[in-house]
């Protein structure tokens, strides 16, 4: 079965979420603070699930925030829509209700929650993580990395915790005032992976990449995986433009 979400801004998390089942893996997704349509039509409007199930009509249900919770509508399907095995025109979800994707007898389900707790603290865990570098703490760096923790992007350092440790540092005293933010996450909830785009910018006090202090105020963006075991971090995969760093270090000026 083919998924499509179009909104995934998953950094701010809200109530109301599909559990979409019977996908290889179980797909969340979050509910906007609009209306959002499901159905077999393809990008219909910004905030459409797609769902390649014979059965589901181009345009099949809709879903949006209303009456203190989250209203379902039928947008005049062939089959109808059924809730818990009761068709229905429109109705307001209660945590738990499952919705067939196709008619009655459709074996895809997607399973209404009135909140995805675990998507929500696994973005909080996310973002915790990147506050380190605006201000390291050991104490704190510690509580959220696992002893077995393995850097796969260590750059020549000791791939442990404590060679981490030492890049976070190192990073911070070449640019003491860096403010690093979360611009976006994607959370595999199943699997405890987070994957994080973010960015930030600094002022060069320090030296850093065989760099001097130049006193340039630089821009600096990446992309991070972390993958978790009990709430803390047991692995790390990270990307980052250190070219264009390099080179806002000689010529002065950010991009």
């Amino acid at each position: 079965m083919y998924l499509e979400v179009q909104t995934r801004n998953y950094h701010e998390p809200r109530p109301g979420s599909l559990e979409v089942v019977q996908s290889e893996p179980t797909l969340w997704v979050r509910l906007p603070s609009e209306a959002m349509t499901v159905g077999r039509l393809t990008k219909p409007a910004e905030r459409h699930l797609q769902i390649a199930e014979p059965t589901l009509s181009r345009l099949h249900f809709s879903i949006a925030p209303g009456q203190g919770g989250f209203v379902l509508t039928d947008l005049g399907s062939a089959g109808g829509t059924w809730v818990n095995e009761e068709q229905v025109r429109t109705t307001i979800l209660r945590d738990g209700d499952r919705i067939a994707l196709g008619g009655r007898s459709s074996g895809a389900v997607a399973v209404f929650r009135a909140a995805a707790p675990r998507v929500s603290e696994l973005v909080e865990i996310a973002r915790r993580w990147l506050l380190l570098w605006n201000g390291p703490d050991r104490a704190a760096f510690d509580a959220l990395h696992s002893e077995r923790f393995v850097d796969r992007a260590s750059g020549g350092r000791p791939a442990d915790r404590d060679g981490f440790w030492t890049g976070v540092v190192a990073l911070r005293e070449a640019l003491p005032d860096l403010e690093v933010r979360c611009d976006d996450a994607i959370v595999a909830a199943d699997r405890d992976v987070i994957t994080v785009r973010w960015s930030g910018c600094g002022t060069h006090r320090g030296e850093y990449l065989g760099r001097a202090p130049t006193g340039n105020r630089v821009k600096l963006r990446g992309i991070e995986v972390i993958v978790l075991d009990e709430g803390r971090v047991r692995e790390r995969w990270g990307e980052w433009d250190g070219l264009d760093l390099m080179a806002q270090l000689d010529s002065g000026s950010s991009s």
